[in-house]
């Protein structure tokens, strides 16, 4: 591993549905409050029996996003990993 474990860790479980947590430290923990609500609704309603899905929509280069440097630089790589795209803020 590149980083010997230390930053990069496998976001990916195996339980009766595969599960990733794709949250990244960096986007906070408004962001991440958001996201965690969305995901324990629909898995209340899939309990009930009822169908759910999520969207995970493209990344979008938003002025907060792009202030963080880190992300600054990932987002600029991102068009050298086809078929990935990052759309910019209407």
């Amino acid at each position: 591993k590149l980083s010997g474990g230390k930053w990069l860790r496998s976001n990916i479980w195996r339980t009766d549905l595969p599960l990733v947590d794709g949250l990244i430290v960096n986007q906070g923990p408004n962001y991440a409050l958001a996201k965690r609500l969305q995901h324990w609704r629909a898995i209340i309603a899939y309990s009930k029996g009822v169908p759910v899905s999520t969207n995970i929509a493209p990344s979008t280069a938003t002025i907060s996003v792009v202030r963080a440097t880190t992300f600054k630089w990932a987002y600029g790589g991102i068009p050298y990993f086809k078929p990935y795209e990052i759309f910019d803020q209407e």
